[in-house]
């Protein structure tokens, strides 16, 4: 039998070292690559949270709802309001341009959720409004 040379074992290591550092460097990226985007869920799943608690509380939708209501300009003009089922039914009447823009501006500007609203002209610069709001 022939011996082996030493040179080819030394080239046979050297080629799996070789292979196993090409390997590790692409498991490396792999794993970066990973971890950004593990990243990115994480923040993503943090603002989901976040809207969720914003959306999520009934009493908290009340009370943001009551506090618009209770302006001055639009207290007086609140006729009714009930809650029923998970709805919160509001009626204003004669409301003028102004107070209607107020009470306009100041519910879309929140995190409420509108199911009907319902405009009703009394006189020519007068309107009765119903919305209804889902809890």
């Amino acid at each position: 039998m022939s011996k082996i040379n030493p040179i080819y074992i030394l080239i046979f290591f050297t080629a799996i070292a070789l292979l196993m550092m090409y390997k590790s460097s692409q498991m490396q990226d792999k794993i970066s690559t990973q971890a950004q985007k593990n990243a990115l869920t994480m923040q993503k799943g943090k603002s989901v949270a976040a809207l969720q608690k914003s959306w999520g509380d009934q009493h908290d939708i009340k009370a943001d709802i009551d506090k618009i209501l209770s302006i001055s300009a639009l207290k007086r003009k609140l006729k009714s309001s009930s809650l029923k089922d998970g709805i919160y039914n509001i009626k204003l009447d004669s409301l003028k341009s102004r107070e209607l823009d107020i009470l306009t501006a100041k519910i879309l500007n929140e995190n409420i959720e509108i199911d009907s609203i319902k405009y009703r002209r009394n006189a020519d610069k007068n309107v009765s409004v119903e919305m209804e709001f889902v809890l």
